[in-house]
C-alpha cells in the first residue's frame, strides 16, 4: 500500500515508443484533445547494458484486457493487467460474462478511440512531428516493406502454392490500385491496432465502457488511417480457424448473435466520430492491404509450422477476396 506500481518496456524500439507515449500523455492530460490515454511515462534508458536492450519505465495501469477481439466470455481470455504484454508480468483471472449489448459497446469504444487517434492535429503535438523514423506509414511504403518481407520468407513458405499464388496477385495489384490522395490523409497511426492493446476501466458501467490506456506503441508512425483501421477490422474477414490475435468473428449471423456490429456499422461509426469518409469508400482496398501485411509477416518466420503457413495462405486468400470486391464496387 502506498507504493507506485511501474512497468518496464524493454525492446529495440523503446526510444521510438517512449516518444509517442510522452507526447500522447501530454496531449491527453493537458492539451484538451481527444488523444488516446496512455500510461504516464517516467524514464528512458537508451543504454542497453542494464537489461540487454533500451527500455523505458511507465505507470502500471489496472484494467480489463481482452485478448479475443470478439469479447467472448471465455475466462482465460479476460484478465486484470497493466500495460505490459501478458508474457511480461503477473495477472489475475477475471472471468467475464459479456452480454451482446456489452460486446457492442466494447467494440464501439475501440472504433471511437481509433477515430480520436486519427484526428489528432499534428500541429498540436510537436512531439509527434514526423522525421525520417516516422515517415514509413504510407500505403505504398508499407506494401513495399511487406513485399520485401515476403520475398525474404523461407523456401517452404514460397513453395506453398495457395500462399504463393495469392501473395503474387496482391503484390502486383496493391500498387496499381492505390487510392488517389493516399499521402493527403497522413495522420498519427498506432501500427498494430488490436483489441488486446486497449485497457478498459474495470469499474466502468457495462453499457459505457471506458478505455483507460492504449498500449503497444512501438510501431507508431505518421501514416494512413485506412491501413491502421483495417488492422482493427481484420476479424471481419479473417478465417477463425486458428487462435491468434487475428482470430475472425465468423459469419454475419454469428457476429450478430455475439452483439458485434456489422462492418458497415463499424465504418459508419468511425466516420461519425470524425474519421475521414474516404476511408469507408476504399475500405476493401485497405483490408486487402492488411491481409497482405499479416500474411507476409506470418510466412517470413524462420521455420513456419504447417498451421502458420495455412493461416498465412487463408489471410492472403482473404486479401484477394477483398481486392476482387474493391474492383467490383
Amino acid at each position: 500500500p502506498g507504493c507506485r506500481q511501474l512497468v518496464v518496456r524493454c525492446h529495440s524500439r523503446a526510444r521510438h515508443e517512449f516518444r509517442a507515449v510522452t507526447a500522447l500523455h501530454a496531449l491527453s492530460q493537458y492539451g484538451g484533445s481527444r488523444a488516446p490515454p496512455v500510461a504516464r511515462p517516467h524514464l528512458l534508458i537508451e543504454d542497453p547494458a542494464p537489461l540487454g536492450q533500451p527500455f523505458f519505465v511507465s505507470d502500471f495501469v489496472e484494467g480489463n484486457l481482452f485478448f479475443d477481439a470478439a469479447f467472448t466470455d471465455a475466462p482465460d481470455q479476460v484478465h486484470v493487467v497493466g500495460t505490459q504484454s501478458p508474457r511480461m508480468g503477473s495477472m489475475s483471472m477475471k472471468p467475464a460474462r459479456a452480454a451482446p449489448a456489452v460486446r457492442t459497446a466494447l467494440q464501439n469504444a475501440l472504433v471511437d478511440m481509433a477515430a480520436a487517434l486519427h484526428t489528432i492535429n499534428l500541429a498540436d503535438a510537436p512531439g509527434l512531428a514526423p522525421d525520417g523514423e516516422q515517415l514509413g506509414g504510407s500505403l505504398f511504403s508499407l506494401t513495399e516493406i511487406s513485399s520485401q518481407v515476403y520475398r525474404a520468407s523461407s523456401k517452404r513458405a514460397r513453395e506453398e502454392s495457395r500462399l504463393a499464388s495469392a501473395m503474387e496477385r496482391l503484390q502486383s495489384w496493391l500498387p496499381s490500385a492505390l487510392p488517389a490522395g493516399d499521402q493527403e490523409l497522413a495522420c498519427i497511426v498506432h501500427g498494430d491496432l488490436h483489441a488486446h492493446h486497449f485497457i478498459f476501466k474495470p469499474t466502468a458501467a457495462e453499457i459505457a465502457p471506458e478505455i483507460v490506456a492504449v498500449c503497444g506503441w512501438e510501431d507508431w508512425a505518421v501514416g494512413h488511417p485506412g491501413a491502421d483501421l483495417a488492422m482493427l477490422a481484420l476479424p471481419y474477414v479473417v478465417p477463425g480457424t486458428l487462435i491468434t490475435k487475428h482470430q475472425g468473428f465468423g459469419m454475419p449471423p454469428a457476429r450478430a448473435a455475439l452483439g458485434l456490429p456489422s462492418l458497415e456499422a463499424f465504418l459508419e461509426r468511425y466516420v461519425e466520430q470524425g474519421g475521414p469518409p474516404s476511408v469507408r469508400e476504399h475500405f476493401e482496398y485497405y483490408m486487402a492491404h492488411a491481409c497482405f501485411r499479416v500474411a507476409a509477416a506470418m510466412s517470413c518466420r524462420p521455420d513456419p509450422t504447417l498451421d502458420e503457413l495455412n493461416f498465412a495462405a487463408q489471410m492472403a486468400g482473404a486479401g484477394v477476396g477483398c481486392a476482387q470486391r474493391y474492383e467490383k464496387r
